[in-house]
């Protein structure tokens, strides 16, 4: 058996190595897949929300069973904040008003308008509505409101009533009492004489005194 020895230069054998070294790095099947990163990106900004669409109320107004008069202001009132207003227009001898409850702003602190199945009651000076409704965007509704002044009913209240005793008080009274001026007379008493018989015809007097 013949072996054939073949001797290879060595710089044949670096180019042999090198060869074989850029067939490992560079063939496709040889190198790892490459994992791609998706490029930052900046966070968009949110898009605002499309403002709800009103709704429509529209009917007549009765107040103490007849027509209401041209003019009369009603209010709609939504968690004690009026959110709209209409005024009362005669047609066809009817009262009549139509307006438009907005929808409330989310972006906005307080009440604006409605939101779904928030309730919206009515209000007229001087009366009682009883009437109520649900707001509900973009809604066309027909309400008859009617109304009734508010009856006065009265209250009885306990009144705690004073009661005064008079009492007699002595009052001590002063009285001028006259003062004599001068010096009052004095009394000087006289001497008077008293016969007394005496013997030898002689008269003795003795002096009498009076008090």
């Amino acid at each position: 058996m013949t072996h054939i020895h073949i001797h290879l230069r060595p710089w044949i054998a670096g180019a042999v190595y090198l060869s074989l070294m850029s067939a490992f790095l560079f063939w496709p099947a040889a190198r790892p897949p490459l994992v791609s990163v998706p490029p930052l990106s900046a966070p968009q900004p949110a898009t605002p929300q499309p403002p709800a669409l009103p709704m429509t109320l529209y009917g007549t107004l009765t107040l103490n069973g007849g027509p209401a008069t041209a003019g009369t202001v009603i209010s709609a009132v939504i968690t004690g904040t009026v959110v709209a207003t209409a005024t009362v227009s005669i047609n066809g001898g009817q009262s009549v008003y139509q307006f438009t409850v907005p929808g409330d702003d989310p972006d906005t602190p307080g009440v604006q308008g409605g939101t779904p199945g928030s309730v919206i009651a009515f209000a007229v000076s001087g009366y009682v509505i009883n009437q109520t409704t649900t707001w509900t965007s973009g809604a066309v509704v027909n309400l008859d409101l009617t109304g009734s002044s508010p009856t006065n009913t009265p209250t009885a209240t306990q009144t705690a009533t004073s009661t005064n005793t008079n009492t007699a008080t002595a009052t001590a009274t002063n009285t001028a009492t006259p003062t004599v001026t001068g010096t009052p007379p004095t009394a000087t008493n006289t001497p008077t004489p008293t016969p007394t018989a005496t013997s030898a015809g002689h008269r003795l007097y003795l002096p009498l005194i009076r008090r």
